[in-house]
């Protein structure tokens, strides 16, 4: 099965790749061709640069402006479950716990970052994307493929970096508000400004919600899929509020002669209650009536940066971090067994060392990066015996630029050091052909890994579920290659886009919670598992008026040893955006189709169906018209009206967690 998968998955990457390379062929900026008959007009064809970042020109990344989904009262988990080889998982509706899978990770396979800050635990691995509002997002990064060279642990399926606002030249005061179903309120401010050599940047962002939508109960077929509206019950959700709150601080000062220091500080605090999965069983449907959580997590950075005006050091920066997290889970009542109180505390401090230089020697262009990191997380717990894990971490890599960089090598290394597992050396090697400007070819070949976190290894015996001590790291071989085009114009058209990649992961000692007797559930290191698939995503904008854009990801996942598929991922998913209106954005109009395959929800084979959800935007900005016939007023006064789920499906995800049907959104944005 699994070669088969390959060559299906290669054939379609030759197919695009040719269609591809034949309509480099017909562009006369491009490529030779023939030159037109007189009487039909030559089409204006402009290249266009490529963006990548920095510190990983190979990698396959999308970048998220926040900016351009001004006014569309967007979250983070939407924007990122619309990137191609992305999928979120999520736990219910806005404010439930989002966690992302890339390319057929897990969630816990998934570095995320704050500023470059990691986010994981050494608790659990995964990370809750509902507490990174979007209101204090400048962008986020998204690095498809491995990244264990260059972040160590966790980064098997690639890399989400979330970079938070700060202030540029001209001052920040912006404000939201936006109400909608369910008794759902959201409301932010930012202010920023620039004292002489200094600015400063304040965010706020506040969130809460009734929760208390229905959804349909349904019932299980034989397959283990669930058939939702036939013949089940309709039923509300239950102790499904929440509140939360989030702030963000960023202080910058320019100390001269190219040092520059930083402080910020993130922090993030969420009230809910938890109604579980909700089976199709019981007076409300299985759900709990009095399970509450809480958390807390703060984020607090220092970092000092030097930029020298000359010489091969292009830049040195030194940042010291610390996070802390706090979470507690209480059930006095539950279904089944005696009450829950659980008390989580995990911190992890550290400090990370960065330069950057650049040379040139024999006609070849350097590039080099290093880095040094250390960093101890730990664990105090009412469930566990005190936890405790020091990571230390150096990286080299060098970006070795040939005939005027049109072919660009990257071979980097990384040396690990984890507290209980050893030493580990990870490689890895990136190639960049750019034979003209917009149109470039990438591959990537590197190794990955994931030391158990401390659930997995030290969770108490409770009868149902466990830990396992002697658990052994997951190992990764990841490869990926791919094309990528870019125009600016091509007659008409406007800021054409088009990538394709194939990618391949093969991944040893994969963890996975089994069955080890009648009643008890165990992490165990399974046999091989690998995951491969197809991504395509492209853009294009007409007269500036109109503008298309979509992806798709095809992935096949599977464990060798019991041929079934991982779960948790979707073989499919189609996304497909189009967005209209005014060049000025003083109206405009977006819709958005996004389809999801089935997914597996459980080791037993059970599924969640497939969907196909559609949601619409409509925005109005007065602020341009209101500074034309006044001479003053803000900058953007932006209304909005949204409808998700349009056509109110029956939804569920992750592990069968319903979602909600048709929800409502009006909005309001203002900048001065």
């Amino acid at each position: 099965m699994r070669d088969s998968v390959g060559e299906e998955a290669r054939a379609r990457v030759r197919r695009v790749a040719a269609g591809c390379g034949a309509a480099l062929l017909a562009c006369p900026a491009l490529g030779a061709a023939e030159e037109p008959e007189a009487a039909v007009p030559r089409a204006t064809i402009t290249a266009l640069r490529l963006a990548e970042l920095p510190e990983d020109p190979s990698s396959f990344t999308t970048t998220l402006e926040t900016d351009a989904f001004a006014g569309e009262h967007r979250t983070t988990d939407e924007l990122v479950s619309r990137s191609v080889g992305v999928q979120v998982r999520r736990f219910g509706d806005e404010g439930r716990r989002q966690e992302v899978a890339i390319r057929g990770s897990s969630p816990t396979q998934v570095v995320v970052l704050l500023d470059g800050v990691r986010l994981n635990s050494a608790q659990s691995g995964s990370v809750d994307l509902s507490t990174l509002p979007l209101s204090l997002v400048d962008r986020i990064e998204i690095s498809r493929g491995g990244g264990g060279a260059q972040l160590g642990t966790d980064a098997v399926g690639g890399a989400i970096n979330v970079v938070t606002r700060r202030v540029g030249d001209e001052p920040i005061a912006e404000a939201g508000f936006r109400g909608g179903s369910f008794g759902t309120w959201r409301g932010s401010l930012q202010l920023g400004r620039r004292f002489g050599q200094s600015d400063l940047l304040l965010g706020y962002d506040g969130f809460s919600t009734d929760g208390d939508w229905e959804f349909q109960t349904g019932e299980f077929e034989g397959d283990g899929a669930i058939e939702l509206g036939t013949p089940g019950r309709t039923l509300e959700r239950i102790n499904n509020d929440s509140e939360s709150h989030a702030g963000l601080m960023k202080l910058r000062h320019a100390l001269g002669d190219g040092f520059e220091a930083t402080l910020s500080n993130h922090v993030f605090f969420v009230s809910q209650g938890q109604p579980g999965v909700a089976p199709a069983s019981g007076f409300v449907g299985g759900q709990s009536e009095t399970a509450h959580e809480r958390r807390v997590r703060n984020v607090a950075v220092g970092s000092l940066l030097f930029e020298p005006e000359d010489g091969w050091l292009q830049q040195a920066a030194l940042r010291l971090f610390h996070r802390y997290e706090r979470t507690r889970f209480r059930e006095p009542a539950p279904v089944a067994g005696p009450r829950i109180d659980t008390d989580d505390r995990n911190q992890s401090l550290g400090a990370k060392l960065s330069l950057e230089a650049e040379a040139e020697t024999w006609g070849v262009e350097h590039v080099a990066l290093a880095t040094l990191e250390q960093r101890r997380d730990s664990l105090v717990s009412n469930q566990f015996t005190y936890q405790r894990r020091w990571v230390f971490g150096a990286f080299l890599q060098d970006e070795l630029g040939f005939f005027d960089r049109r072919l660009r090598l990257t071979p980097g290394v990384r040396y690990d050091r984890s507290e209980g597992f050893g030493d580990r050396w990870v490689p890895r090697l990136g190639i960049v052909v750019e034979p003209f400007t917009g149109v470039r070819a990438k591959a990537n070949v590197e190794e990955s890994y994931r030391i158990p976190n401390f659930d997995e290894l030290f969770f108490p015996d409770k009868r149902t579920i466990r830990g396992n001590p002697g658990l052994r790291p997951e190992e990764a071989f990841n490869w990926d290659v791919g094309i990528e085009l870019g125009l600016e114009t091509l007659g008409p058209l406007s800021d054409v886009r088009l990538e394709v990649a194939y990618f391949d992961h093969d991944i040893e000692n994969s963890i996975v919670f089994q069955s080890i007797n009648a009643q008890t559930l165990a992490p165990t290191n399974t046999n091989d598992a690998f995951a491969k698939g197809v991504e395509l995503s492209g853009s294009v904008g007409f007269r500036r008026w109109l503008r298309l854009s979509g992806n798709w990801t095809h992935q096949e996942t599977e464990v060798r040893r019991t041929e079934a598929a991982l779960v948790g991922r979707a073989d499919d998913e189609f996304s497909l955006r189009l967005e209209g209106g005014l060049p000025s954005r003083e109206l405009w109009l977006v819709i958005e189709r996004h389809h999801t395959s089935r997914i597996v929800t459980d080791e037993a084979g059970s599924t969640a169906p497939a969907r196909t959800v559609y949601d619409v935007r409509a925005a109005l900005d007065a602020g341009p018209r209101l500074r034309k016939r006044w001479h003053r007023g803000p900058e953007a006064l932006r209304f909005t009206v949204a409808a998700n789920n349009v056509t109110d499906r029956s939804v569920r995800d992750s592990r069968n967690v319903p979602q909600p049907g048709r929800t409502w959104i009006f909005g309001l944005e203002v900048e001065r």
